[in-house]
């Protein structure tokens, strides 16, 4: 028990890194996280990388339009 509080205490708890966007053109009809479909025109995808434990990562992928990016940038 006293190997695990020290492994905790040493360790952050939970870590969040951005990953950089990437731009891509959709040639089929692709839905966007907010439910528009995008066809013949270029999308965003924006990856965050979290982890808890060197175990424990997951990935949350987020799919733009091109005006919900830039919404979302000048939101910023």
């Amino acid at each position: 028990m006293k190997h695990l509080k020290k492994v905790l205490t040493n360790t952050p708890l939970r870590m969040t890194t951005n990953m950089e966007p990437t731009k891509k053109f959709a040639w089929l009809p692709k839905k966007m996280s907010s439910g528009k479909i995008v066809w013949f025109s270029w999308y965003w995808i924006e990856r965050y990388l979290t982890s808890v434990d060197p175990r424990h990562n997951w990935i949350r992928v987020t799919l733009f339009s091109e005006w919900e990016y830039f919404v979302k940038k000048m939101s910023d």
